[in-house]
């Protein structure tokens, strides 16, 4: 076992996880890889480990409760292009990041703010047992997250290409007599097509509309 990794009989006490939430490693070591399931097993009972990004996403149920324990240094996809490809498919997945190299940290903070934490290798044992605490228990949260705003998807998806037009303009502010000037409509049918969309989203006012618009990322 490397000294980066030893340890581990002797840590605290720890409150396990909910067994529902799944914790991911990441990591294509597999002396480290398996030094950090027996260290995270103390607070993650439901534990899983990958030795490539790409067998995570096949081993990966995006609207369960999960969170990702992460190597930056991987073969093919690193770590960093695995965040951005979960950023791109709208994944806020809670993420500790683990690298020897302190600069991956801004690149980072860049990529998902808010969502991932840092810490550089070797790790102190007592310290990344409680920053997994932490990220465990965002990880259900964030999970009601994910099943939203698929559902949010599925609504925009099935919307017309009218209905999409409305949509952008409500999230942005217009009013119904603005929404029908930008669009050449009628009044009576701009209101129409407004009540459609809001229907369709199960929302009554224009806020709502632009926090799920946010959340989809579909405005400019």
């Amino acid at each position: 076992m490397p000294r980066e990794m030893e340890v581990l009989s002797n840590h605290p006490d720890q409150t396990p996880a909910p067994p529902t939430v799944l914790l991911h490693i990441v990591e294509d070591d597999p002396i480290v890889r398996a030094s950090l399931e027996h260290l995270v097993r103390a607070v993650a009972p439901n534990v899983v480990a990958h030795d490539s990004a790409e067998a995570f996403l096949a081993a990966y149920e995006p609207l369960a409760p999960a969170a990702l324990l992460l190597d930056v240094t991987l073969p093919r996809m690193s770590g960093l292009e695995l965040l951005e490809h979960l950023g791109r498919r709208h994944i806020m997945l809670p993420t500790i990041v683990l690298s020897a190299d302190a600069e991956v940290q801004r690149v980072v903070s860049a990529i998902r703010s808010g969502a991932v934490d840092f810490v550089t290798k070797p790790p102190d044992p007592r310290r990344l047992l409680q920053q997994v605490e932490v990220l465990l228990a965002n990880a259900e949260p964030e999970a009601r997250m994910r099943r939203q705003t698929l559902q949010y998807q599925q609504g925009y998806d099935g919307l017309t290409p009218r209905e999409r037009e409305v949509f952008h303009l409500v999230a942005q502010g217009a009013t119904t007599k603005q929404i029908a000037l930008k669009l050449g409509l009628q009044l009576r049918t701009a209101h129409i097509h407004r009540t459609n969309v809001m229907r369709k989203f199960d929302t009554e006012t224009a806020v709502e509309l632009a926090h799920i618009a946010y959340q989809l990322r579909v405005l400019p």
